[in-house]
């Protein structure tokens, strides 16, 4: 979405309430995501994407609260949302971070939420890092040291300029550029990560489920699917889910798609649910069909309040329900 449409959308919702968009809606359900919260710049993530510092996100959990009453995934699975005094919200955060544990689950305890932590199998004990926040920790390198910047333009044989845009347009597939460029530079993710690990450890997501916190997956090594192969797509999550399951000797039924679930055929999705799986996307409010397939908000992609996003969100969904486009096709 341009900003152009966010202002405009805003200047529409500050004339109405949330609670009489929901009413408008219909929908009595929603899932907000986020990846991290934090006080710290996080040189791996800045680059990305904004993230609530703690402050903001106890508000944002407070303005939710009152709108919303938070449920577990293992409730949503059991169908036991029914009967509810508000709309119900399914809380799930995504890559396993390190901050899932250190700070945003000691909040949730504070106030009662429940939530979802989807992880990523082959970052966990920062064996390894997602591409993205190696492109990141470049840009990071490249702004804090001319000479790196000069030397990067050089070895991407691009205009100086052009550096930072080039990075952040390097592909899954193509990531093996972002470990070169690291090794000419200098640049040691293993020891970025040592110094300041990115991920949980299995310890800390051991005690995470045993504070009554629960886990999924969103992928070995977070993929774009979309590219894929649909036997190799159900082969990796299948993977995927069974490895955290060995693990961490519990049950784990959710499967977030990284990126999206856009561009996924449907004989995968329905191959999936029927392995008993629920599976996640995050494409807003939108029904599915499915209640085994789920929508999510992401929380973190216009830098507004938690309540200002769902205003632009369900104002979304009662245009598209207008223009008959609210349904995943």
């Amino acid at each position: 979405m341009e900003n152009r449409d966010i202002r405009m959308i805003s200047v529409i919702t500050r004339l109405t309430s949330l609670r009489r968009l929901i009413n408008r809606s219909g929908q009595q359900f929603i899932a907000p995501f986020y990846h991290v919260v934090s006080d710290d710049s996080l040189p791996h993530i800045r680059h990305l994407y904004t993230y609530r510092g703690t402050r903001d996100f106890e508000k944002d959990l407070d303005d939710l609260l009152s709108y919303f009453e938070p449920v577990g995934f293992a409730e949503i699975r059991k169908g036991g949302i029914s009967g509810l005094k508000k709309p119900a919200m399914l809380l799930t955060f995504d890559d396993g971070l390190a901050e899932c544990y250190g700070i945003i689950a000691p909040i949730l305890k504070r106030k009662g939420i429940p939530a979802l932590f989807f992880l990523n199998n082959n970052f966990i004990d920062n064996k390894g890092l997602f591409y993205r926040y190696k492109a990141s920790l470049l840009i990071n390198e490249i702004e804090n040291y001319p000479s790196a910047l000069t030397q990067a333009a050089e070895y991407l044989r691009v205009p100086e300029g052009q550096v930072k845009e080039l990075l952040l347009s390097v592909s899954f597939s193509q990531q093996v550029l972002l470990n070169a460029l690291a090794d000419d530079l200098k640049l040691n993710f293993y020891e970025y990560m040592g110094d300041r690990p990115v991920y949980m450890t299995s310890d800390e997501i051991k005690e995470l489920i045993g504070w009554g916190f629960e886990i999924g997956s969103h992928g070995l090594d977070h993929p774009r699917m979309d590219l894929m192969k649909p036997d190799k797509i159900i082969e990796h999550v299948l993977t995927s889910v069974m490895d955290l399951q060995k693990r961490f000797m519990v049950n784990v039924t959710g499967f977030a798609f990284p990126f999206s679930s856009a561009g996924i055929p449907d004989e995968v999705i329905w191959t999936l649910m029927r392995q008993q799986l629920t599976l996640f996307g995050i494409s807003g409010i939108r029904q599915t069909g499915d209640e085994r397939y789920i929508q999510r908000i992401d929380m973190e992609a216009f830098g507004i309040p938690a309540l200002e996003v769902l205003k632009i969100k369900y104002l979304r969904y009662i245009i598209r329900k207008w223009q008959g486009k609210h349904s995943m096709k």
